[in-house]
């Protein structure tokens, strides 16, 4: 236990700096990050959902390295394959969102059952 926290501390240590480095020193003409974009505030719908992706991966892998590269691929699928299918069919890409939310659903489920199974 200690040896994972003194890790993190030292990761978080580590990408601090780097962030400090980038804020000062970043690629945006010569100094600092663009955090809120070229007209300095946050619009609507600013976020991609990869958040959400990442967390519902994570919850599909059950701590499995080989899961969660699996699971990774499955999302990146379905979000690419959305955006197709929009271009190409016309199918709106709201689709991916309920088959994301279809496989939590079933996930959620699944480990109900099995857990008053036992």
């Amino acid at each position: 236990m200690k040896v994972e926290s003194l890790f993190l501390l030292f990761l978080g240590a580590f990408f601090g700096i780097v962030g400090l480095i980038y804020w000062f020193w970043g690629y945006d003409d010569g100094g600092g990050i663009m955090l809120l974009g070229d007209q300095y505030v946050l619009k609507d719908g600013f976020s991609s959902g990869y958040g959400f992706d990442g967390l519902v991966a994570g919850l599909l892998a059950r701590g499995s390295v080989v899961g969660v590269i699996a699971a990774a691929l499955l999302f990146g699928f379905l979000r690419s394959g959305g955006i197709n299918m929009e271009m190409v069919a016309g199918v709106p890409t709201a689709l991916v969102m309920v088959i994301q939310g279809l496989i939590v659903v079933t996930l959620a489920g699944a480990a109900y059952f099995i857990r008053q199974r036992q």
